[in-house]
């Protein structure tokens, strides 16, 4: 717990602008609400280190969400959002943010919900083309989301169970 709450305050002091909360929010978590965020039966949180005495070098979370009512051709179909993701500036371009991707896509292909169609969803501010193209390189493509902020586009992975 203590990892993941140290990258994502470090996150949010390197880059304010990429998250949807912000650093003096957070801080004042509780640790029952780090817990909540870090691992339930809904949400499991992934941190990137390439050793083991060194600090994350990056983190993600993935989250399980119900099928969306409103959106067709959901019924059958599990979804999982990827959020939060960030990379340390230092480790940028080395791949850790495939990585990141690779462990999210793993952990909603192991996830045992029952349905073999699953959906790994994130939402991406519109004028990160960095993100964009590490999504798309990654076999990502630009969807309709559940709605969102201005700015943003969702984007979306069919993987198979």
């Amino acid at each position: 717990m203590e990892e993941y709450w140290a990258v994502r305050l470090l996150a949010l002091r390197t880059d304010p602008c990429a998250f949807g909360s912000n650093y003096e929010r957070e801080v004042q978590f509780s640790n029952e609400q780090w817990k909540g965020r870090i691992g339930t039966d809904q949400i499991i949180s992934i941190a990137a280190r390439n050793h083991a005495l060194r600090p994350s070098e990056g983190a993600t979370t993935v989250e399980h969400w119900v099928p969306l009512p409103s959106k067709p051709n959901t019924e059958d179909l599990d979804i999982y959002v990827l959020v939060g993701m960030w990379v340390r500036p230092e480790h940028r371009r080395k791949g850790v943010g495939n990585k990141l991707i690779e462990a999210g896509i793993e952990a909603a292909r192991k996830d045992n919900n029952g349905k073999a169609r699953r959906s790994l969803m994130l939402e991406v501010y519109d004028s990160n083309e960095t993100g964009k193209l590490l999504y798309l390189n990654n076999g990502f493509t630009i969807c309709e989301g559940p709605g969102g902020e201005d700015g943003r586009v969702w984007m979306q992975k069919l993987i198979q169970a």
